[in-house]
């Protein structure tokens, strides 16, 4: 175990005939804590004690003796002491040792974590009389687990955003209708969100509502508009049913960017689906038209000739590619109100 003090110089094999408990003391110094014996009281009053007291505990190893100045209980965080007197209330009873972290507070404000391993001293009525144990400064390694906790959960974090812009994603691609696609797509949201089981989603465009309930969107929410070909056409919205962990910031910076990606994948998704429905309409136009229309490949052969086009010339092998648009020109109307073919060159 290392120490943050120095370490006592090296001793001759002559100086190492001295009491046990100076024996002891001497030992304990290297400890980035300390060795006790205490009462067994509410105030843990201490009898003994050897080591590095004052850098664990920010008071003197005088001013815990006997609680001449504090006792040692009351130096245990508010928060940990019921949790700290049931760990040796159990062990107690089961007659075995404990094995606690709590936290420390010192005079100056700071929070030091320590390890409190040891047993109680029974009477002969097997009631306890004393507390021994060591009490080690573990504060380096809690910052350590904590970091790496913040760090898996942010990775965790991370994941489900990621999956939930990717199913998001997936949903604008399938073949179905936009009612569906942002039906199903509201109710995917709230699982990219830090408490999913606390938020609700709903997607507003075009005067329609796709929610995952019929709550209206509360306090606690974020919004991000859609926009179609430049122009907003609605919005995403995700919201809190209930107060969050922390009302004053109860979105993660990445949840914010995370809403302003799907509004935009829902963006591009829709503007696609308008510009499909008006290329169908296009289409069934050019269908109905009376007009002469035909599209021509580079080489003057027709891709595509129009049904009116086709009962002209009697020509019913060149149908159009699927999807593939018309764009040849027309001719001008003639007195019964047909169009004429127009040639490659334009004349007619």
């Amino acid at each position: 175990m290392s120490s943050n003090l120095s370490s006592p110089p090296p001793r001759r094999d002559e100086d190492l005939q001295e009491p046990p408990l100076q024996l002891c003391e001497r030992i304990a110094e290297r400890m980035d804590g300390f060795l006790y014996r205490c009462q067994a009281d509410q105030g843990l009053t201490m009898r003994v004690l050897l080591g590095a007291v004052a850098a664990t505990t920010g008071f003197s190893r005088n001013a815990l003796l006997d609680s001449r100045q504090v006792a040692y209980a009351q130096l245990i965080h508010p928060d940990d002491r019921p949790r700290v007197r049931g760990a040796r209330v159990r062990a107690v009873t089961a007659e075995e040792e404990w094995s606690i972290d709590y936290r420390l507070c010192h005079p100056d404000g700071s929070i030091h974590w320590v390890n409190d391993r040891g047993a109680a001293i029974l009477n002969p009525q097997g009631a306890p009389l004393y507390f021994e144990g060591a009490v080690v400064d573990i504060s380096a390694r809690k910052r350590a687990e904590h970091a790496l906790e913040r760090t898996s959960l942010a990775l965790r974090e991370r994941f489900k955003e990621v999956a939930c812009l990717g199913e998001v994603a997936a949903l604008t691609n399938r073949d179905v209708s936009v009612d569906e696609t942002l039906t199903a797509a509201a109710g995917f949201l709230p699982s990219g969100w830090q408490y999913p089981t606390r938020c609700e989603a709903a997607i507003f465009y075009r005067g329609k509502r796709y929610a995952t309930s019929r709550r209206e969107p509360g306090r606690w929410r974020l919004e991000a508009p859609i926009r179609v070909a430049g122009a907003v056409s609605g919005k995403v919205v995700v919201w809190f049913v209930r107060t969050p962990p922390q009302p004053n910031a109860p979105f993660l910076n990445e949840e914010r960017h995370l809403i302003e990606r799907i509004a935009l994948i829902l963006g591009q998704y829709l503007y696609r689906k308008q510009a499909e429905q008006e290329r169908e309409q296009l289409l069934q136009l050019i269908e109905a038209s009376p007009d002469y229309i035909a599209t021509l490949n580079p080489q003057g052969r027709p891709l595509y000739q129009n049904p009116a086009l086709r009962g002209l010339i009697g020509d019913h092998q060149h149908q159009p590619p699927p999807g593939h648009p018309p764009t040849a020109r027309r001719g001008p109307a003639d007195r019964c109100g047909r169009g004429r073919l127009a040639r490659r060159d334009g004349t007619l």
